[in-house]
C-alpha cells in the first residue's frame, strides 16, 4: 500500500514541479531584464539589423544611456540594394515603472519622463522597391507617454539639420483612439516652428494641427497653419526691406502680405 501511494504522489509532485518551473523561469527572465546590465544589450542585438554600443543602466534602475544605436532597415524582397539606416547618438532615457493592461487590447503602458538624443540621423537606402504606402491603421498594442523629448540635431539625408527639436508625446491616448504631439518646437534654416498635432489611430486617420512658424532678421516673416481633418488654412505675414533708395542710401520698404489658402489635403 505505501508503494502505491508513492506512485500516485509522483505524478502530482512532477506536475507541481513543472508549474513552479513555469512560473520561476519567466520571473527570473523579467528580473534579469530589469536588473542585469548585460540583459538589455543582449535583447537589443536580437532585433534584426540592430547594432548598439556603450549601453549603460537597466530598466529597473529607471535610467538607460546608449552611446550609439544603429538600425539597418531591410531591403524589399528580391532587392539587392540596402534599406535605410537610422543612427541615434547620445541617447538617454528615463523610465517609470511599467503599467499593465491599461485598456483592452493594450498590454503595456510605458511612461518615459525624459528622452534625449544628441543626434538622430536617417539615411535613405538605395532600395528601388515600391514606394512606402500610408498605413490604414495606427493602433498600437501599448501606450507610450513621453513628458519631454529633446533631439539636439536631426538629420534626414542631405537636408539641412533640424536643431533643438522638443515635444511632449502621447501614443495610444483615449483608449488607443488617437496620438498627440504637444509643445512641439524646433529650428530649421534660421526659422522657428512651434505647435501641436493630433491624429486618430483608426481610418480615415483624421488629423488636427496648429503650427506657427517665424523668422527674424532682415526679411522677417510669420506663418500659421491650421489643419482640420482634410482641410487646412494657412496664413502668412511677411515684411521685407529690400529697396535701395535713389540717392544710394538704403531705403525701407515694408511689405505685409496675408495669404489665406483652403484646399483639400489627402492623407
Amino acid at each position: 500500500a505505501p508503494r502505491r501511494r508513492r506512485r500516485r504522489r509522483l505524478p502530482w509532485a512532477l506536475l507541481a514541479g513543472l508549474l513552479a518551473l513555469g512560473l520561476l523561469v519567466p520571473l527570473g527572465l523579467w528580473w534579469a531584464f530589469n536588473h542585469q546590465p548585460a540583459a538589455l544589450p543582449w535583447l537589443l542585438l536580437r532585433v534584426p539589423g540592430m547594432r548598439v554600443d556603450g549601453v549603460q543602466g537597466t530598466p529597473g534602475s529607471g535610467q538607460i544611456q546608449i552611446r550609439q544605436l544603429v538600425w539597418q532597415a531591410p531591403a524589399s524582397a528580391g532587392q539587392v540594394a540596402q534599406g535605410g539606416q537610422l543612427t541615434i547618438t547620445g541617447l538617454a532615457v528615463e523610465l517609470a515603472p511599467l503599467g499593465w493592461r491599461p485598456y483592452p487590447g493594450a498590454w503595456v503602458s510605458l511612461h518615459l519622463p525624459r528622452v534625449t538624443a544628441d543626434r538622430v540621423a536617417w539615411r535613405s537606402g538605395t532600395d528601388a522597391g515600391s514606394a512606402l504606402q500610408a498605413p490604414a491603421d495606427l493602433r498600437l498594442p501599448l501606450t507610450i507617454q513621453v513628458d519631454h523629448l529633446l533631439i539636439r540635431q536631426l538629420l534626414i539625408d542631405a537636408q539641412p539639420p533640424v536643431l533643438g527639436l522638443s515635444a511632449r508625446l502621447g501614443l495610444g491616448l483615449d483608449l488607443g483612439a488617437r496620438h498627440r504631439v504637444d509643445d512641439l518646437a524646433l529650428a530649421w534654416q534660421g526659422s522657428g516652428l512651434a505647435g501641436s498635432a493630433q491624429i486618430d489611430s483608426a481610418a480615415p486617420l483624421a488629423m488636427t494641427a496648429l503650427l506657427a512658424a517665424q523668422r527674424d532678421g532682415p526679411a522677417p516673416w510669420k506663418a500659421q497653419l491650421q489643419l482640420r481633418g482634410r482641410q487646412f488654412v494657412a496664413r502668412e505675414e511677411a515684411a521685407r526691406r529690400d529697396r535701395l533708395a535713389g540717392d544710394g542710401t538704403l531705403g525701407h520698404v515694408e511689405r505685409n502680405a496675408v495669404l489665406d489658402i483652403r484646399q483639400g489635403v489627402d492623407h
